[in-house]
């Protein structure tokens, strides 16, 4: 999956897994399944953090520990840590923008 171009069918397939998950799953289980996902599809295990200040509280995610974390924060309210970043810079960038439309979106139907 490395490489300069951006591997369309793997985002386009964690997009169709996605759309498969009950829509009345609470937006903490949508993450989870959002990190399966992504683990499943790019091997890079990911934690869903809830920001309060300068402090990242895990909120859901991978089971597997994370030993060399990157952080990315994704709006006010959330960010991730991500182990080994294993694909192209590119596509790494596609799968942010992905999961920063999918928290936007759930985020507008819940309470904060």
């Amino acid at each position: 999956m490395t490489g300069n171009n951006v591997n369309s069918t793997a985002l386009q397939l964690l997009f169709d897994r996605l759309e498969a998950i009950n829509p009345e799953l609470s937006f903490k289980s949508k993450l989870a399944a959002l990190a399966h996902e992504i683990e499943s599809i790019y091997k890079i295990n990911v934690y869903f953090c809830e920001i309060k200040n300068r402090r990242w509280s895990f909120y859901a995610g991978s089971n597997e520990a994370i030993l060399a974390p990157h952080h990315t924060r994704i709006n006010e309210k959330w960010g991730i840590i991500t182990d080994k970043i294993s694909i192209s810079d590119p596509e790494w960038e596609s799968v942010i923008k992905f999961i920063c439309k999918f928290i936007s979106t759930e985020t507008v139907n819940i309470k904060q």
